[in-house]
């Protein structure tokens, strides 16, 4: 059962980025529709929303034991080994971190979809 459990640090990284998570849900899927900004119902972001559950809680794990794992590759003799450990844990990590991030990418979206409308919308009128 000891290797199961996280360390301090990974359960420390695990919250923090589970907090910055929900952060960003709360703004992309709470405020944000709430003050307006995006026209799209509920409905039509019900996918997106589910996927950025999954994807956040995802990657919030994955960033936690991802300090494990380059933990253990340190510990290895080989350089080989250290170096793959290594890569692969900061491969893991940024994939962690897209998962924790994606509301924010849902939110940059629905931005630049509402940005383009308007000065799409401007250029038509004054032609």
């Amino acid at each position: 059962m000891q290797h199961l459990s996280l360390s301090e640090g990974a359960r420390r990284d695990f919250f923090t980025c589970l907090g910055i998570w929900l952060t960003l849900e709360l703004i992309a899927f709470g405020i944000m529709p709430a003050i307006g900004f995006d026209h799209i119902s509920f409905s039509q972001t019900n996918p997106w929303f589910w996927a950025s559950v999954v994807l956040g809680m995802g990657g919030s794990f994955l960033l936690a034991s991802a300090s494990r794992l380059v933990g253990a590759s340190r510990a290895s003799t080989s350089k080989a080994k250290r170096w793959a450990g290594m890569l692969s844990g900061r491969l893991v990590n940024w994939v962690a971190l897209a998962g924790v991030a994606f509301p924010l990418l849902i939110v940059s979206m629905n931005l630049f979809y509402r940005l383009f409308a308007i000065f799409t919308s401007q250029g038509d009128g004054a032609v």
